[in-house]
């Protein structure tokens, strides 16, 4: 018999139990068969039990007030033969004319809470067995809905419904941040957390309702808001421990991971798992997980500095990958999705602008991890590649005042833009102007939700950000008018009302509106940068690993309070002083 030894190894849990929180349906939608709205009411709200007759059908549309990630509990008696079937929804919406709606059937969405239209969704089916006097329906995974259907067919025998109950999940996320900005910041501040929380769980999840996968681009994003209204980084650590197990002998990580199946792989994605080192670090200033996931990185960048070619750019990837950017309808080729989502310049010359921008930025992120690591060679190392692509990009994809798709191709987006000026591949006036043009012009290819948080990014690299935030928010303003209880995928085609990705206003409302954001690793020194031209007066409380920073202001002078000592500096009509603030003292600066 050979030694043997397995790899691996059990290892405790790394993030707390989920909780199951009972609850009830809000209410009655619609019902049809011969059960009363009363009789429906009495029984999810009250308790009551309900009689459905033999030989009949009888339907229910049941609500919560707001989508949610929940266990259903379903307990009858008798019935012999009955066939019950519940269908989990997120909204109404217009009948597509089928009963399965498949990806990437077009989906049209408006009023989410308009009856008139569809519920469409997955199923569960329970068929009432003999032998036994009481019935428990109860679904191993949890369900994500803000309608249930519920359509019962009975046999020869009357069923009875004795309670149909549900039991909330999510991570148990202890959030002390708050604010209060005006009614309908509040609203927006609501629905971004209810966002978040219903897409954490075992993992960051895409969206509750469909995939529930972890995609190291959402869950970036979902991390960054995380730390920005909690010190709780377990969740977020397991993340980074898992990618890092996900890499390949390529050097990249999976796009998604875990994963029960071999899934395609997106180049691209392993660079924003940098951003989630690089973010780890700015929040936390951990040395042993930036020490742990160094390798990596340089496995990540030297795969990307494989692809440079002669032109100096990131050119293709293998062609059994997916280089996925951005789901726009520009960029759709039907009936062949792993060809779309990427300029048609990918395709036609084997490099895209944003590809190598996007590398550039991964680098800038990678030298500062370096450099807070004390690789000081690599720092430059990474900063000198970075140097060379901006180079190769301005030389071969900029053209009339705008950058390319790709080299040479006529082919024009916001998302080059965007990226050239937050990769500092363009500076200064020229970025300014650049980005007033990307914002003026609608025949460029528009950014989706999922890439709303860089363009707000580059609004405030280039100083622009008070003049344009309201305009920037129109696209919640809408999902808001359209009844969403929490954020959608994208507005062309939406399919999942429940993206993390689209959260991005946590990060506006606090490190921009309120601007609290570190202004060296782990909150050494605090930064203090509201922008209080955009609200006359506004509070909040905003949690930080160094404590608790609380911001408040009139028309006359703004008040900061910490919970601990600490150093920050406060930028105020673009004037920065640092200051020494004790706890529990409060200190106030005239508005200028």
């Amino acid at each position: 018999m050979l030694p043997i030894q397995s790899p691996w190894k059990l290892a405790p849990r790394p993030i707390p139990e989920l909780p199951e929180i009972p609850g009830r349906f809000d209410g009655v939608v619609r019902c049809q068969g011969p059960v009363t709205k009363d009789n429906w009411k009495a029984l999810l709200q009250e308790g009551c039990s309900t009689v459905i007759p033999s030989k009949v059908t009888a339907t229910v549309d049941i609500e919560v007030h707001a989508l949610c990630t929940a266990f259903v509990a379903l307990n009858c008696s008798r019935g012999k033969g009955s066939t019950i079937t519940l269908l989990y929804a997120e909204c109404y919406e217009k009948d597509l004319g089928v009963d399965i709606a498949s990806f990437p059937m077009p989906r049209s969405k408006s009023n989410r809470a308009d009856s008139n239209g569809r519920l469409y969704g997955m199923k569960d089916i329970y068929v009432v067995a003999e032998g036994q006097s009481q019935h428990t329906f109860e679904p191993f995974w949890f369900r994500a809905f803000r309608y249930v259907q519920m359509q019962i067919t009975t046999a020869e025998e009357p069923l009875v419904l004795e309670s149909l109950t549900l039991r909330d999940t999510f991570y148990p996320l202890d959030i002390p941040t708050s604010i209060s900005a005006g009614v309908e910041l509040d609203n927006i501040w609501k629905i971004s957390l209810r966002t978040l929380q219903y897409c954490r769980h075992e993992t960051f999840e895409d969206c509750p309702f469909y995939e529930q996968n972890q995609f190291a681009s959402d869950s970036r994003l979902q991390m960054l808001f995380t730390y920005q209204i909690s010190s709780d980084d377990q969740l977020a650590r397991k993340t980074l421990q898992e990618f890092h197990a996900s890499q390949g002998p390529d050097g990249l990580i999976k796009a998604q991971f875990p994963a029960g199946f071999r899934s395609k792989q997106i180049p691209q994605f392993s660079l924003y798992w940098i951003s989630m080192v690089y973010d780890h670090m700015l929040y936390f200033a951990d040395i042993l997980v930036v020490r742990r996931y160094l390798a990596t990185i340089d496995a990540i960048l030297n795969h990307f500095d494989g692809r440079i070619n002669d032109l100096g750019l990131v050119g293709r990837f293998d062609e059994d990958t997916w280089p996925f950017i951005d789901w726009v309808p520009e960029w759709s080729v039907p009936g062949k999705i792993f060809e779309s989502c990427m300029p048609r310049a990918y395709q036609s010359t084997g490099a895209a602008t944003f590809n190598s921008l996007l590398y550039v930025i991964a680098l800038m992120q990678a030298a500062e991890v370096c450099k807070f690591a004390g690789r000081r060679d690599t720092t430059a190392e990474y900063n000198s590649r970075a140097d060379d692509l901006r180079k190769a990009v301005n030389l071969h994809c900029y053209e009339e005042g705008l950058y390319l798709d790709g080299p040479s191709v006529q082919e024009y987006s916001q998302h080059g833009q965007i990226f050239a000026i937050l990769s500092e591949t363009v500076k200064g006036d020229a970025a300014r102007d650049l980005m007033l043009r990307t914002l003026e012009d609608k025949k460029l290819v528009q950014c989706s939700y999922s890439m709303q948080f860089y363009l707000f990014r580059a609004v405030e690299k280039v100083g622009l950000y008070s003049q344009l935030f309201n305009s920037l928010m129109s696209p919640w303003r809408q999902m808001i008018a359209d009844n969403l209880t929490t954020w959608a995928e994208h507005a062309n085609n939406p399919r999942s009302d429940c993206h993390g990705w689209s959260a991005s206003p946590v990060h506006e409302i606090v490190t921009q509106i309120f601007g609290i954001s570190p202004a060296q690793p782990g909150f050494k020194r605090v930064r203090i940068a509201p922008q209080m031209e955009l609200l006359e007066t506004a509070q909040g409380a905003f949690i930080t690993p160094a404590g608790k920073v609380s911001v408040a202001w009139t028309k006359d002078d703004l008040e900061v309070e910490t919970s601990a000592d600490m150093e920050a500096e406060v930028v105020l009509s673009g004037s920065v002083s640092v200051h020494r603030f004790e706890s529990g003292k409060s200190v106030f600066f005239t508005r200028g």
